[in-house]
């Protein structure tokens, strides 16, 4: 393990910019938390690089993160194509970096009202949804990387709750799911990174999915309070 280090670099693979701003929120989170839990200011860093091609890495990242979520607009390929893209990605993330690597799932909420014309069906879309998250789990056995289950830590809250969709869409959904990814990586992504000791006090602050349900009245103040502002400025 590197002692003192307060600057990390996280991967974030990503097909469209729409899927941004969780990984970015993710970061601020997970640094804040070190920050409290080590007593010294520590900054993580994001680069997006492209979740089915392969990337011109410049950097070498201390954790890996894969969204899936392009699968959904990619309608002319297979699952089987899907498959063979991501794990083939992943293979040579694995052995070019020697560092963690999480895939991400997708909360199986699609609105009744938000399938545009000319768009697949919301049936398509939800049935799509659950295989790409059967296969992340698939990905995760037989490859041995880390699921961050963003669709099991929503479902609980509940898409009302969270005000948000399969999209992620939405400030609210967007710190939520920024939660959902410090709160794994809190748990499973820093251990060549942050003394033992430290570990153990970022993981009882990020509190498991309890823990998010705890400070979702805090995002919604937060976006309150934001509200507040941008009407009396």
């Amino acid at each position: 393990m590197t002692a003192h280090r307060t600057a990390f670099f996280i991967q974030a693979l990503v097909d469209t910019p729409v899927e941004r701003p969780p990984f970015i929120m993710a970061a601020r989170q997970l640094g804040r938390r070190l920050s409290v839990a080590t007593g010294e200011a520590h900054k993580i860093e994001t680069l997006f690089e492209n979740a089915t091609a392969s990337g011109n890495e410049t950097k070498t990242p201390d954790m890996i993160i894969m969204s899936l979520l392009g699968g959904l607009t990619a309608v002319d390929k297979s699952m089987t194509e899907l498959e063979t893209t991501w794990r083939l990605r992943i293979e040579a993330l694995m052995t070019q970096h020697q560092c963690p690597v999480f895939i991400c799932t997708i909360f199986r909420h699609v609105p009744k009202d938000q399938i545009g014309v000319g768009q697949p069906s919301r049936a398509w879309t939800l049935e799509r949804i659950r295989r790409i998250n059967l296969l992340a789990l698939e990905l995760s056995q037989s490859l041995g990387v880390n699921v961050i289950d963003i669709d099991r830590a929503l479902t609980y809250i509940g898409a009302r709750s969270a005000q948000t969709d399969y999209r992620l869409r939405g400030r609210l959904g967007t710190f939520i799911a920024g939660d959902v990814i410090a709160t794994i990586l809190a748990t499973a992504g820093l251990d060549d990174l942050v003394s033992p000791d430290d570990q153990i006090k970022l993981q009882r602050m990020s509190g498991g999915i309890q823990g998010i349900v705890y400070r979702l009245p805090q995002w919604q103040k937060q976006l309150r309070s934001e509200g507040d502002q941008h009407v009396g400025a």
